[in-house]
């Protein structure tokens, strides 16, 4: 083999080059580096059966390069490239292209970071050493970062000891001091190579640059402030995180505090609370209740054109009933039905009519938005009338909420009173004859309208259930559940004021007052499906559903037009396959809609005529969102091809089309970075 001096325009790729895929990904370096320095390693090639042309079968991207600067008129069309002419068969070519591709060793990150310190030493311009090596000047600075390790964490990642991942996590910070303090920390434990634990804490309390706190501070006010700033140069995306959250909570609560104060003296509202969260939750409203304010009336036009949605929904629910649509279909009537339901909720939205006097004993909360700005939410509260006229008994003031938040982030301040509860239930769950004392005093409590600061959410009959359109239909267990409560004890309840009645009460057998607890319970149960991170999931209910060991079979089976009308066929066939194998699904599966479902339902009461071993599977059977099984698997595929036929049921099938549970966390895509750009000191053989 020669190397020969080769025009460019001569030159093309080879059918046999083994590098099929990512030849067209991240050119733009290489053609830096190539016009910078030129080609410094020769390519690879034989003779083609055109005449005076060679292919080329080892540095196609080099290759490609070239061109591009070719294109670009940086260099000439027929300028002279070094080509290696082989004349091996075409199973050598490939195992040469092969050797070229596979065998190349990349250098370390701790030998790219010393090299791009010496060329900075020379040139004193990151930009110009960007340029030179063709990358980002993100790139270089993320490498240069590396040298402010201390020596010791330096050291082990240059033997390669140490993960590139976890390198940044110390390089987080230039505080060597906190590094080794982190580093000894973690040293010989199962943290030391988790860069996620080793992140957190290298940065302690700081808060992203992204964050709605900082967004809402602002990131000159913050510095100005004594605010400390840490750039994340490891991935191209501009990241930063502040330091020193604590004071930027600071700094926002004062912002908040005082837009608060403003819409306060605008709107006339006796009390504007401002909150650093995306929204008031139940403990900031305990002591209020939603003021029931009049609206403005409907205009002639708007109840006419209600009338006319709701005539639409009419329709469109007769069209569910009586045509088998296919997916495109419905999801094009659903995305109506969900356009009707907005435009009636605008139409319904009209002003709200508050008098004067009435406004002073208001309460509306300020929070602060995605994008760092504050607003107030919508809804109005108020103290209620038992309170206002009760003995003192200690309900929070709402402008005193506000205080919780200083010195801590929102963020950190929910998840410390969310695991501190979680703490206390554990404990009060352990201690029945406490917990039974606790339930019966706060039912009873707030049953003649006191409302200490119980700190527990029990509370007969105010349920978030789902709006459902339309009357339910009836329920096995709802029927016995009524019959339970129509059989309690009501006598107690005929006295006229609240000490007899409670009187009363005590007075009661043991187990008159354990069913009354019992049944009030119930009442505050929520509307829940099975399942992990879907709407309507509720985890603790699958727990209480196998404490109880519930047979919800023997209450409840899914129906034709209660469930399998309402998914897709795929749901459908999935059932079929679970009771009967891929054989009974096989079956029907050219059947239409209807007629699926109505087997599937058939095959679910009992009523069919069938093996028995198929009947009892069967009658057993239920669909994932009404097992109370908290390691159950969802049975919806990635294309959620389960998705509902109506948005009554959204909560089921819709809510499994995602498979990733809430809260999820991911690291950044860093190690996609560092495979396309650790080879920024390879250029040298301009791979």
């Amino acid at each position: 083999m020669t190397i020969q001096i080769i025009p460019l325009n001569k030159l093309r790729l080879s059918l046999h080059n083994v590098r099929k895929s990512g030849a067209e990904t991240n050119l733009d370096w290489l053609v830096a580096n190539i016009e910078a320095k030129g080609v410094l390693q020769n390519l690879i090639g034989g003779t083609a059966k055109k005449k005076g042309f060679y292919d080329i079968f080892a540095g196609g991207r080099r290759l490609r390069a070239l061109n591009i600067l070719a294109a670009s008129g940086k260099i000439a069309k027929n300028h002279g490239i070094p080509v290696m002419v082989s004349d091996e068969s075409a199973e050598g070519i490939a195992e040469t292209s092969l050797a070229e591709n596979f065998l190349r060793e990349k250098m370390t990150p701790t030998d790219e970071c010393q090299a791009f310190l010496h060329f900075l030493g020379t040139e004193g311009d990151i930009d110009a050493v960007a340029k030179r090596f063709g990358q980002t000047r993100r790139f270089v600075e993320g490498r240069l970062r590396l040298a402010t390790l201390a020596e010791p964490i330096f050291d082990i990642l240059a033997v390669g000891e140490m993960t590139m991942e976890v390198a940044k996590a110390y390089a987080a910070t230039a505080d060597q001091a906190k590094q080794l303090a982190v580093f000894e920390e973690v040293k010989g434990s199962w943290l030391e190579n988790n860069a996620h634990e080793i992140r957190k804490r290298i940065l302690g309390a700081s808060i992203p640059a992204s964050h709605p706190v900082a967004l809402l501070v602002g990131e000159d006010a913050y510095i100005k402030a004594g605010g400390r700033v840490a750039r994340d140069l490891f991935t191209e995306v501009e990241a930063a995180e502040w330091l020193d959250g604590d004071l930027a909570v600071d700094l926002a609560s004062t912002l908040l505090q005082e837009a608060a104060a403003i819409h306060a003296e605008k709107s006339g509202i006796g009390t504007v609370v401002p909150l650093l969260a995306k929204g008031s939750t139940w403990t900031d409203r305990e002591e209020l209740m939603q003021a029931r304010l009049d609206r403005e009336p409907l205009s002639e036009a708007a109840e006419a054109r209600i009338a006319e949605i709701e005539a639409e929904h009419a329709q469109i629910e007769q069209l569910f009933e009586s045509t088998e649509m296919d997916d495109e279909e419905l999801d094009a009537i659903n995305e109506r039905v969900a356009k009707l339901e907005r435009e009636e909720e605008e139409l319904r939205d009209t002003e709200v009519l508050i008098d004067e006097e009435r406004k002073a004993s208001l309460t509306q909360f300020m929070v602060i938005g995605e994008d760092g700005k504050p607003r107030v939410e919508t809804n109005y509260w108020e103290v209620p009338q038992a309170r206002k006229l009760g003995d003192g008994d200690g309900h929070k003031d709402p402008k005193k909420v506000a205080a919780k938040v200083q010195g801590l982030s929102g963020v950190l301040a929910d998840e410390l009173s969310i695991a501190r509860r979680d703490i206390l239930a554990l404990h009060v769950a352990s201690n029945p004859a406490i917990a039974l004392d606790l339930a019966i005093f706060t039912l009873a409590d707030r049953a003649v309208g006191k409302y200490s600061e119980h700190g527990c959410s029990l509370e007969v009959a105010r349920r978030n259930d789902p709006n459902v359109r339309g009357n339910l239909p009836d329920s096995l267990a709802g029927a016995a559940l009524g019959e339970i409560r129509n059989q309690l004890d009501t006598t107690w309840a005929e006295h006229s004021t609240a000490a007899e009645r409670f009187e009363a009460f005590r007075a009661l057998e043991e187990e008159t007052r354990a069913t009354w607890l019992a049944v009030c319970m119930a009442s505050s149960m929520e509307a829940s499906l099975g399942g992990k991170g879907l709407q309507h999931s509720n985890p603790f209910h699958d727990h209480l559903g196998q404490l109880l060991d519930i047979d919800v079979a023997a209450w409840w089976r899914p129906s034709a037009g209660g469930y399998f009308a309402r998914v897709r066929k795929a749901g459908m066939q999935r059932a079929l396959d679970a009771i009967g194998g891929p054989v009974l699904a096989a079956k029907y599966a050219s059947s239409k809609v209807a007629e699926m479902a109505d087997a599937c339902e058939k095959l679910c009461d009992g009523s069919a005529i069938t093996e028995p071993e198929i009947r009892e599977a069967g009658i057993a059977w239920l669909p994932a969102a009404m097992r109370f099984d908290p390691n159950q698997v969802e049975e919806t595929g990635a294309d959620g091809e389960d998705a509902p036929h109506d948005e009554e049921s959204e909560g089921g099938a819709a809510g499994e089309k995602n498979n990733h549970p809430a809260g999820e966390d991911a690291e950044s895509g860093s190690e996609g970075e560092e495979d396309s750009n650790s080879d920024a000191a390879t250029t040298s053989q301009n791979a």
